[in-house]
């Protein structure tokens, strides 16, 4: 386009200026590709066994169902047929689990309607277990689990037995017993606190500096070409439209940051969506169009802050206190309580001059 323009007309800063159309051009923005990947983020590695377990169904294979559960710190896996894979059927296999190694403090699963319904979340609530849903749309989220399942049908697959029960229980034996290529150690010793009983005697070297430097490889090899993005509460962003109509790209802003890789953004139809951050990017606002600059000023300093769950639980739970202290920071800085706008259900009355909390 600038080429096109030189050879027909010229004003000082023509190129800034084509430029800036072409970035403020709603049709061009709303046609652009998709974003490049996020760059890696491993889940924590939980400092002690069942803490946190992720679940998915693998099926219809070998004519059934399967549900699998793996645990984030052990990796031990625990695999079951079902004939249906309702929320009733689902908790009552998980009452089973449950029953042989006790409640987890989080499980994580996808999106899926067994996982969704009432009757689950009620089932998590009376039993005191945080329900973690991956990002819609983005299976790799609870990628801990989706791998669990080629696991599990690749290693099926080869193994002979007169039934399906006898395959995987060849299979799970198989499995727990040999060191994992993350932890270096049996899932059945991490979990259980002791080795099953087999011919294999090795050193075990420390599972958690190996576990982290591994991941820190990982992340290090994954992110070397993918650029890291990020956004704040009030940053103007596209958020993909996943319904099946045009446009492929609705314009809203980021009213919440719900993790390391996922937003809730409020789009301008004024609905609000949760999206992975491979599904959101930058919008650019057009030279005419008003912003609202009234941030929850909370919130903005949550945004910013690297985002760790156990950070975030007792910032939140300190609110109230924060707020004053906000306060304070303001009014030293010669800002005003017109300037921005928080939760009015935690705002503390503004302080008076030489008043001190």
């Amino acid at each position: 386009m600038k080429s096109l323009a030189r050879n027909y007309i010229w004003w000082p800063k023509m190129d800034a200026a084509i430029e800036a159309a072409v970035k403020q051009c709603q049709t061009c923005q709303e046609s652009r590709p998709s974003p490049p990947a996020a760059p890696l983020h491993p889940w924590e590695w939980p400092s002690q066994p069942w803490s946190r377990i992720h679940l998915d169904f693998a099926g219809p294979f070998l004519g059934s169902m399967f549900l699998i559960l793996v645990d984030a710190h052990s990796k031990w896996m625990d695999i079951h047929p079902m004939q249906s894979i309702t929320s009733a059927k689902t908790i009552e296999k998980l009452r089973i689990i449950f029953a042989n190694h006790g409640l987890p403090h989080k499980v994580v699963t996808d999106n899926g309607p067994s996982f969704t319904s009432a009757e689950f979340g009620e089932f998590m609530t009376k039993n005191g277990i945080v329900h973690i849903k991956s990002a819609p749309y983005h299976p790799s989220t609870n990628g801990l689990a989706e791998r669990a399942v080629q696991s599990f049908k690749q290693g099926v697959s080869r193994i002979s037995g007169s039934t399906v029960q006898e395959r995987i229980s060849k299979f799970l034996f198989k499995y727990r017993v040999t060191p994992h290529a993350v932890t270096g150690v049996p899932p059945s010793e991490l979990l259980h606190g002791r080795r099953l009983r087999c011919r294999l005697d090795t050193w075990y070297p420390d599972v958690s500096a190996r576990v982290e430097n591994l991941q820190r490889k990982q992340k290090q090899a994954h992110d070397t070409t993918i650029p890291q993005r990020s956004f704040i509460v009030g940053d103007l962003v596209f958020a993909e439209n996943f319904t099946g109509t045009p446009p492929k790209w609705l314009p809203g802003t980021v009213a919440m940051v719900t993790g390391p890789l996922s937003y809730k953004v409020h789009l301008d139809t004024g609905s609000t969506v949760r999206r992975h951050v491979d599904s959101v990017r930058i919008r650019h606002a057009q030279e005419n169009q008003e912003q609202s600059h009234k941030v929850d000023p909370l919130s903005l300093l949550l945004s910013l802050l690297p985002y760790r769950s156990s950070h975030h639980h007792l910032l939140q739970g300190h609110r109230l206190q924060l707020h004053r202290l906000l306060y304070v920071i303001l009014r030293d800085n010669e800002l005003h309580q017109k300037d921005w706008v928080g939760d009015s259900q935690c705002l503390a009355p503004w302080p008076k001059e030489g008043e001190v909390w």
